[in-house]
């Protein structure tokens, strides 16, 4: 009898995790067939690398903010990924984005997304998305795209952001006042 439960459970728990794999972009596949690189240790670490890299040679696709909402609204297969640090993305950031920060980004963040994801990249800075986009194109993702003018003009085209608490917001933290400038909308928030 409880064999029999066990294999049914079993059973069950197999057919799940297929199921869900077919359409959460952290299975995909369920392989990584799609990475030229069999498991993380392969890789280069990240800050060694993107020190080494040419910021003119890197393009990075954009999306337009009032395209990213459509994608949002319409896409199953799509991740956000804030490549700010905690405090910067706890002010706010888009809703269903998921931090992996720059200063401490690490390829163990990504590894288990599916290589065919489209990716979009939040930030304020140019810098933290070419960097993390390089290195996630060399590690085999296959789409991967930022938000033209960055969460500035999310803001701008009268998006909302979510707080730390999953609250909506127009708040944003910002680094300079020269970014606060190009704010139309919105409050910017300082260190």
């Amino acid at each position: 009898m409880k064999a029999s439960c066990f294999a049914t459970f079993l059973i069950f728990f197999i057919s799940f995790v297929s199921i869900n794999a077919q359409v959460d972009p952290f299975y995909g596949n369920g392989t990584f067939a799609e990475s030229p690189f069999s498991s993380p240790v392969e890789l280069p670490d990240f800050k060694p690398y993107v020190q080494g890299l040419d910021m003119n040679k890197i393009k990075i696709t954009t999306v337009e903010p009032y395209d990213l909402k459509s994608l949002i609204d319409t896409r199953s297969r799509l991740f956000l990924i804030d490549t700010r640090e905690q405090n910067e993305f706890e002010v706010g950031h888009i809703k269903g984005s998921k931090r992996v920060g720059y200063n401490n980004f690490s390829v163990e963040k990504v590894w288990m997304l599916d290589r065919n994801t489209t990716i979009i990249l939040c930030s304020t800075d140019d810098t933290r998305i070419k960097h993390v986009g390089a290195y996630m194109k060399m590690m085999g993702f296959v789409d991967v795209r930022a938000i033209s003018g960055s969460l500035i003009a999310w803001l701008n085209n009268g998006y909302m952001l979510v707080d730390k608490n999953g609250q909506l917001s127009t708040n944003i933290f910002l680094k300079s006042r020269d970014d606060a400038k190009k704010l139309r909308k919105g409050r910017a928030v300082f260190e």
